[in-house]
């Protein structure tokens, strides 16, 4: 149970450093490249561009060109979009074991009480309790995962096919505004990878597991051992905000009334009730 092995054994595939390091890279990339393509004075994308399909309407409205550059922004803007909510509800799910992670463990109103997980379904819900923490990971991620959403929408609604004067060519035009806010927002979002990668290089560590944590059943592998359980603070509970006075409140015993040290929790290697070592959260 004290081999760091099996104790920093799981990480999600797209939270390891190959693939944090890889993401900004590849996604900056191609933003860069989109940048100068837009704005290059040979390539200046409002000068429009031909569609290379054709562009005329048929007898029942339909255009393959405004169809293509349609669907195709907005197909790669929901895969960003959906990429951003993947790594946003994982990490706020990782983000209190990341806490009792720490090498001094952490006290109750940054990791156990933690909801930033329940609080991620809702746009910019983690903002306030992240600030509040000071977690600026958590924090930039609730703010560009809701934020992602208009990637698909503007790439979808931003080329158009319209006829150039005047020479009378059917050309791709960007509506400016559109394009602009898209090229913002696609900015913010490789700067939120970049906070991410920077996040998991210097303190991927601590977002590692034992194994897994997605079941009721794997939160109770890693407390059924813990003096947790007889904590006089988990005794008798009757609502979410009795437990958050109780814990908030806590003090180790010892010293005047009201000086002790303030309660920290961890996950790590720990003597359980039993006297075995166990691998899981105690105080």
């Amino acid at each position: 149970m004290d081999d760091p092995a099996p104790r920093y054994a799981y990480i999600p595939w797209y939270l390891s450093k190959p693939a944090v390091v890889s993401l900004p890279v590849l996604f900056g990339s191609l933003y860069v490249a989109l940048l100068v393509v837009s704005f290059l004075p040979e390539t200046a994308i409002e000068k429009g561009f031909a569609p290379g399909l054709n562009a005329k309407s048929d007898a029942a409205g339909f255009s393959r060109s405004n169809f293509t550059y349609s669907f195709v922004p907005a197909l790669l803007g929901m895969l960003l979009f959906l990429a951003m909510q993947r790594l946003f509800f994982t990490i706020a799910r990782l983000y209190l074991w990341a806490e009792l992670s720490r090498e001094s463990g952490s006290p109750a109103g940054r990791s156990l009480l933690l909801d930033y997980a329940a609080s991620a379904t809702i746009p910019f819900g983690a903002l306030p309790q992240a600030i509040t923490n000071g977690h600026w990971l958590i924090a930039a991620l609730a703010v560009m995962a809701p934020l992602s959403f208009a990637i698909p929408i503007l790439g979808g609604g931003c080329f158009s096919t319209y006829e150039a004067q005047p020479s009378g060519d059917l050309l791709v035009f960007p509506h400016r505004s559109a394009f602009y806010v898209l090229l913002v927002i696609m900015g913010l979002y490789l700067a939120t990878l970049i906070i991410v990668t920077i996040f998991v290089l210097t303190f991927g560590k601590r977002l590692r597991l034992p194994k897994p944590i997605k079941s009721l059943a794997d939160i109770t592998s890693l407390l059924y051992a813990s003096g947790v359980l007889s904590d006089a603070a988990f005794q008798g509970v009757y609502s979410r905000v009795d437990l958050r006075t109780r814990l908030l409140a806590a003090r180790e015993r010892g010293g005047p009334a009201g000086a002790g040290r303030e309660v920290r929790y961890f996950l790590g290697a720990f003597t359980g009730k039993d006297g075995e070592r166990h691998l899981g959260v105690d105080r």
